[in-house]
């Protein structure tokens, strides 16, 4: 399903013409923007970006929709031309205009893109078998859907190849090994370099042409960008390697937001063989800010997608979205919470039922949920922002109807005690979030949001006792310290969240029965008739032997009936 409803504008449906004239246009524009590639003369140059206009690259963009001519684009001076007519109608306009706010200028992106899919399957020899499908295909089966389909695959056979040490990059036509020497560049590394400063630059409008505009299909073109980014590192040795990676790494990032689910798979497998700790604002301005929590937001209320949780592909953009959020964007703070919330429990639950007992991958997106929680609603970023009063009160009905608390109960209740270290980080993590949260809210506003918790607190702190009490703890001290930190923890956030005096009040009703046996000390009393509510006993029996043999008080009539029901 697509994450958004793009705009297709009258060049874009001139794409599924039926017209015959269409394919001979198609194939001069290819001939002519090659042409550009193979240029050296500046003037020759411009005089041919000039014939180069939206309905030519339109016409060329057709080609991918047919079998017979999708080859056509199966071509790397096309891949360069494409980057020269962006080169060049870029440095004709006066600066800073974005490059993504002209229909031509995403129009040859968009050429470049589906160019370098086609060459990239036919050179990983994937295409031709891709292509023999027998009898006419239908607009839903262009030649080209089943290469958007296809590079994501081979893009994640590629990634493990060059996880265990393997020449990935010959496809590219920069290896240096004999047997891939003699194939041409796709694109040289100069070239990449270009292209992806030339994204990061608009980036801001980048991403709202991905979002507005059918986008094209980017695995191919990210995964292109990290291996540039191993190429300045291992082979040039480039001491300016990490601010590429970092580019690259946000670039990506953005695209996760608006990828089709069948791109999506291998972009935050991309995304993960970057290894980079960001430590600033990655919003370009505040417009910037508002269009990534959005697409956030989008992306994650479809609703349950299996894959996408099975996958873990939120901890790839849990990476991302706690660093673009801007002061003025805080309205849509609760909401992108809530779907955060949301989505951790789908995780949660799912990785449960997989592996009973916990498991290091969920260990892993419980540590990041909880660091991007806590990077929410306390930033440490300098020149961030502070969470105003009205967003926090919003943010707790958040956590109240997502059962935050039940979550974090469930997480502690599953730490294993015999990993002190991660039992440690884990619990800081939970008491630092809470704390920031409620940090500057009166107490009034705290108990009015929670006091309704009280006795699920009582029902979970009652559950780590019986666990930190159990056979197995009289012998393991290190099994009592784990539970007794447990429950220190979450007796801490009562006392943050200001229920603990209320909980004390709650522990500590006395029964009215005075033969009562108190065989209920931690819970207390708790019964009370409709029509007697303002005396509280253990249960209906201590309410009947009271009045039998003592409290004299209320309704006869009423207390008779009582009696008589009780049986005693």
């Amino acid at each position: 399903m697509s994450t958004h409803s793009p705009h297709i504008s009258q060049h874009e449906s001139f794409l599924w013409s039926s017209d015959p004239l269409v394919q001979p246009v198609g194939l001069r524009a290819v001939s002519t923007i090659s042409q550009l590639a193979a240029e050296g003369n500046p003037s020759s140059q411009l005089s041919l970006t000039t014939e180069i206009d939206i309905p030519a690259l339109a016409s060329a963009l057709r080609l991918s929709l047919d079998r017979s001519t999708i080859k056509y684009l199966a071509s790397p001076r096309l891949i360069a031309g494409c980057l020269r007519v962006l080169k060049i109608t870029s440095e004709l306009r006066p600066r800073p205009i974005s490059p993504f706010s002209h229909e031509i200028d995403r129009t040859c992106f968009r050429l470049l893109v589906v160019a370098l899919n086609i060459c990239l399957l036919d050179r990983w020899n994937k295409l031709d078998s891709l292509l023999e499908v027998p009898g006419p295909m239908t607009h839903g089966q262009s030649a080209y859907a089943a290469v958007e389909s296809a590079v994501p695959r081979e893009v994640l056979c590629q990634l493990d190849v060059a996880s265990s040490g393997g020449d990935c990059d010959w496809v590219f036509g920069w290896s240096t090994s004999a047997h891939h020497s003699n194939l041409a560049l796709l694109l040289s590394q100069s070239d990449v370099s270009y292209l992806l400063n030339l994204l990061w630059d608009d980036r801001k409008y980048w991403l709202q042409a991905m979002i507005s505009f059918a986008n094209p299909a980017l695995s191919g073109l990210m995964f292109l960008f990290s291996r540039y980014v191993a190429f300045e590192r291992d082979s040039q040795h480039n001491p300016r390697w990490e601010i590429i990676r970092d580019r690259a790494w946000e670039l990506t990032l953005r695209y996760t937001l608006v990828a089709e689910k069948d791109q999506l798979f291998a972009t935050c497998d991309t995304a993960d063989t970057y290894t980079s700790y960001n430590r600033r604002p990655m919003q370009v301005d505040a417009g910037d800010s508002r269009t990534i929590m959005s697409a956030f937001i989008k992306r994650l209320s479809f609703g349950y997608d299996v894959d996408m949780v099975s996958r873990h592909d939120l901890t790839v953009m849990l990476r991302f979205i706690p660093h673009i959020v801007d002061e003025s964007c805080q309205d849509l703070l609760p909401e992108l919470i809530r779907q955060t919330i949301r989505h951790g429990w789908m995780v949660t639950l799912s990785e449960e039922e997989k592996s009973i007992g916990g498991s290091k991958k969920l260990d892993q997106f419980v540590w990041l949920q909880l660091s991007a929680l806590l990077f929410l609603v306390r930033p440490a970023l300098v020149g961030s922002y502070s969470l105003n009063l009205t967003t926090k009160l919003k943010i707790f009905d958040v956590l109240q109807t997502e059962d935050l608390l039940d979550w974090i109960a469930r997480i502690i209740i599953q730490l294993k005690p015999c990993n002190l270290g991660s039992r440690k980080g884990f619990l800081n993590q939970i008491n630092a979030f809470f704390k920031g949260l409620c940090e500057g809210v009166t107490k009034g506003e705290l108990e009015k949001h929670f006091i309704g918790y009280i006795l699920d607190w009582l029902k979970i702190s009652g559950h780590m006792l019986a666990l930190g009490s159990g056979g197995y703890a009289t012998a393991s001290v290190s099994y009592r310290e784990h539970y007794k930190d447990c429950l220190d923890t979450w007796v801490k956030i009562a006392r943050i969240i200001v229920i603990q005096p209320a909980i004390e009040r709650y522990i500590h009703i006395q029964c009215y029965s005075p033969r009562c046996s108190n065989a209920y000390p931690y819970t207390a009393a708790r019964f009370a008739c409709v029509e007697y509510a303002s005396r509280a006993y253990c249960d209906n029996r201590c309410q009947s032997t009271a009045w039998r043999f003592g409290d004299t008080h209320g309704n006869p009539g009423h207390r008779d009936e009582c009696t008589r029901v009780s049986h005693v």
